[in-house]
This record gives structure tokens, sequence and C-alpha cells, in this order.
């Protein structure tokens, strides 16, 4: 089962090794990694003070700390150096050590001002800086800050916070130097709403919905990832396609399954579309398809972003073929987008498990991934069947090209697929 969630699978902690500064988006909970300690011996006793990195902070900085804890405990701000807390560094490109934001802690004697790097500078208490601990650190921090843009691909005048995804896959454009290339119509102006967009979940189950915006995106990165491989991750995030026609790429919702060609066989030449011969059925065995959805992610609704798990079975191939079981890994979000987003999955890949290949003509060149069509064909019996794009090759030294298609039977996704919030595992 495709996930498109690859760069997420090592996020449990967010916890870098080896000096490797994460980048992130939205909201999570960090460990972070020790850059600096300083003991004051004087005035007794002995005061220990901690710059404990966070992440890259790009070119925009982080937002803001929500709550840091020290073994446990909740540690207040700090105005000055003298007094025991913390004071969060937002990570932005420091222009001096006077710098308002990026400049020289006050509880160092001496201190870098970590240019580009989001961190925490930390006194500990008297009975805290007896532990002799430097790993006692958890903190939930809003992460990089994003430009809006309007659908002109005009930028904001300032960056701000956003956990829209459409914001988020602009920024990994501007970051790259490529936003010359999105088609803005359907990235700010379709993709963004759609995902700020307020549905209702019963999320205590007493008949009293609320209402959550559509899709929260909170993905982040302990290595470097390409643009494709960040795209797939933020895209699977909020049920999008994305789609790279060589000039511009386009956004899609998994919603939109509008067919754009119809392949077709027939005995009159001027009819036929499908290359002879090229149609071959491929179905996803029964006994290969998942039948056991471990969704793995964060749950934002949790004080402590709690680790947590989301099964999503199908019951009678369970009972028919045993268990086949896949673990996929998300960013932190709600319960209820877990589940939706889980259900999408297995819609597109178990729930329809009809594929074939075939090789289309010239007219049919203008097909991408994501795209639908029609099919009709006598050897499967399909007759008008919407299909998805799944693969799309062009042959060499041919006015051909090869795709792979599955058959679609109905919608992928639902926004009303969760059920009330459920004590996680």
């Amino acid at each position: 089962m495709p996930t498109g969630a690859s760069a997420q699978s090592e996020i449990a902690e967010f916890e870098p090794s080896g000096g490797t500064l994460a980048f992130a988006y939205g909201l999570h909970l960090v460990a972070g990694h020790l850059l600096l300690r300083e003991d004051v011996t004087s005035p007794a006793p002995t005061h220990i003070h901690l710059a404990i990195g966070l992440g890259d902070g790009g070119d925009q900085g982080w937002d803001s700390a929500v709550k840091v804890w020290w073994m446990g405990e909740e540690l207040a701000t700090s105005p000055n150096g003298t007094t025991d807390g913390y004071r969060f560094h937002r990570g932005i490109w420091s222009s001096g050590d006077a710098d308002p934001v990026q400049g020289q802690d006050a509880f160092f004697t001496d201190p870098l001002t970590f240019s580009g790097t989001a961190y925490s500078a930390i006194r500990l208490s008297d009975a805290q800086s007896t532990a002799e601990r430097v790993d006692g650190h958890r903190g939930k921090y809003k992460c990089n800050r994003v430009f809006d843009y309007s659908v002109n691909g005009t930028p904001s005048a300032a960056s701000a916070y956003s956990v829209n995804a459409a914001l988020i896959i602009a920024d990994a454009f501007r970051r790259a130097g490529k936003l010359h290339r999105v088609h803005w119509p359907s990235l700010i102006g379709v993709l963004k709403p759609h995902c700020d967009e307020l549905i209702e979940w019963d999320k205590d189950g007493d008949g009293s919905a609320e209402t959550i915006p559509r899709f929260e995106a909170h993905p982040v990165w302990t290595r470097a990832v390409g643009l494709t491989e960040f795209l797939d991750a933020v895209c699977l995030l909020c049920g999008a396609d994305w789609q790279d026609d060589g000039k511009l790429v386009r956004f899609k919702l998994a919603s939109d399954q509008t067919p754009h060609h119809h392949f077709v066989t027939s005995d009159e030449p001027d009819k036929c579309n499908i290359a002879p011969g090229s149609f071959q059925p491929q179905p996803d065995h029964l006994r290969e398809r998942t039948n056991w959805l471990v969704v793995n992610y964060r749950d934002t609704e949790h004080e402590f972003l709690k680790q947590s798990k989301l099964y999503i079975k199908r019951d009678d191939l369970i009972e028919a073929y045993g268990e086949r079981r896949q673990e996929i890994y998300l960013p932190n979000m709600n319960q209820s987008q877990a589940a939706r987003i889980g259900q999408m999955l297995m819609r597109l890949s178990t729930d329809n498990p009809n594929r074939a290949d075939l090789v289309g003509y010239g007219d049919s060149f203008k097909l991408l991934p994501g795209d639908y069509a029609t099919v009709s064909h006598p050897v499967t019996g399909w007759e008008m069947a919407l299909v998805r794009i799944e693969r799309k090759s062009y042959l060499p030294g041919a006015d051909k090209c090869s795709f792979t298609v599955r058959k679609i039977d109905g919608p992928v996704y639902y926004d009303t697929d969760h059920k009330p919030k459920q004590d996680t595992v």
C-alpha cells in the first residue's frame, strides 16, 4: 500500500542524533539536544544553565514555545539572567550578539548566538541543579513560520505560524527556489480553503458534534529530503495528489474524480484508442491485500502529544484469509484525521483491488498519475468504468503511452470516516 509517508517513519521522539537539526512545521513535542552547558558556582549553590537545540529555524524561524518542562515539571519563562526558567529563541539568522531575538542569552557569560537554530536557554533551580541531569528537557513548540500567498502567487508581507498543508507546500517551493513552478489557483484557490474548512466530529459520542478543520499538517524531517518526497508526505496529510506536467505543479483533491479521458476497445478502428493486445488485467490477489492497517501518530489533542495507534480493519478479509497487517507512520494529528486518512488509504488499495495495464495513443498523453478516466473493455466487462491513473510511462519511439489504472467504485474519501474518540493504544 503506497502511503507517501516514508519521510515520517522515524519521528517518534523528534530527537535528532549526531548534531542533525530537525526541520519541522506545526506543533511538536521536542526533546532536543544539548548545545551548551554552564555551571555557575558563585554565589553558591551551583546553578546549571543549558542551551537546548530544538531544530533548524530556516530563514523565518520557529514561532513560539507553548510549554516547557524539566523532568516533568513545567518551567516558567525567565525575564532576566538570574531568574530560574527558560527563554525561547526562534532560530532566525542572527544579526549579531545584540540581536533582540537571536542574540547572546543573558544566562551565559560568553555564549554563541546559535544563528539559524531554534533553542531554549534554561536556568535550573537549586533543586533541579543537584540532579546533574542535562537530558530532562521536553517542550511543546510551534515550529517554522510560513508565508501566505494569493491565488496569483503574491506572498504576504510577513510570515506567520500555520498548519495549513497548502502553505507548508508553498514554503517548500520557496525554499527550493521554485515558486514559479506552482499552479497557484489549485494550491491556494482550492487546496488551502479545503484544508481549513470546518467539519463536524462527535468526538465524545454524546451527539454534540464539534467543528474541527478538515486537515492539519505537522510534518517533521530529521534528514534532508528532496521536493518530491516532501510533496508526497504533505499531500498525503490532506488527501491530495500533486501532478507535474513539466511546466507547473498542480494539486488535486481526493474528492475530484472527474474523468478526463475514455479508453475504449472497439471493432471500429476509428473508435478504438487502446493498443491491440495491450489490455492486461492485474488484480491484487485477495490473500495479499492489507486487511489490518495500523496508523501510528502523535495526538495533537493530548497535552504531551501522546504516541498513539489506530487500527483500521477489514473483518471479512481477516476472517477469510487471516491477518495481513501493515503499519504506517504519520505526523502529529488528531484521531479524526488519522481515521479519515487511514480509511482513504484502505479504499485506494484494499477496497478497490481491480487493476489493469494498457497502452493508449497520443490523445491520452494529457493524463497524469492521480487523474481519473473511464475504461470500456470486454475482457473485464468494464463499461465506462471509473479508473484512477496510478502509473504512466512514455514508450520510446512510439506515439503511445503505457498506463496502470485502478478501477474505483465510489468515493475514496469521506469527512465522516471517524468515530467518537477512543482511548489510544
